[in-house]
């Protein structure tokens, strides 16, 4: 499981960063991780730095949901939905694959199970309102 050897972000000078897209209603704009930054920080900041990764993602996410609930009324939404879409997707496998050369990819892992976990969390809570919200209904 040691990644120090990989560990050189000057080494690859085609992909110095990790890129979190942010969408400002109509414009993408792009905020930049270093990976030197990730070479600076020791492992609790760098799961850290994969927290705030995950977060700024999920943000995008709510503003693609936006935008795409908002192209019901605005047809010409559509193709912006689209792009932002591909945008966040493209993003993200890009980051994997740096955070692979770089040599950061297990802990990354350890942050995805981290966040997959807080998903079921969350879709616990969720399944037990709607249970209530449905037994409510029903008296």
């Amino acid at each position: 499981m040691s990644t120090a050897k990989t560990r050189n972000p000057e080494k690859d000078s085609r992909n110095s960063g990790i890129f979190i897209s942010g969408f400002c209603w109509y414009a993408v704009t792009t905020c930049r991780l270093l990976l030197d930054e990730l070479a600076k920080a020791d492992k609790q900041e760098r799961m850290n730095i994969f927290r705030r990764y995950f977060a700024a993602s999920r943000y995008n996410r709510l503003l693609i949901q936006q935008a795409l609930v908002r192209s019901a009324q605005d047809k010409s939404l559509v193709s912006k939905v689209k792009e932002m879409e591909g945008t966040h997707n493209k993003d993200f496998i890009e980051a994997v694959k740096a955070l692979k050369r770089n040599g950061y990819f297990e802990e990354f892992l350890i942050a995805v199970k981290e966040e997959d976990e807080a998903f079921k969390d969350n879709r616990g809570v969720r399944q037990e309102d709607e249970q209530k919200m449905t037994l409510s209904v029903k008296r």
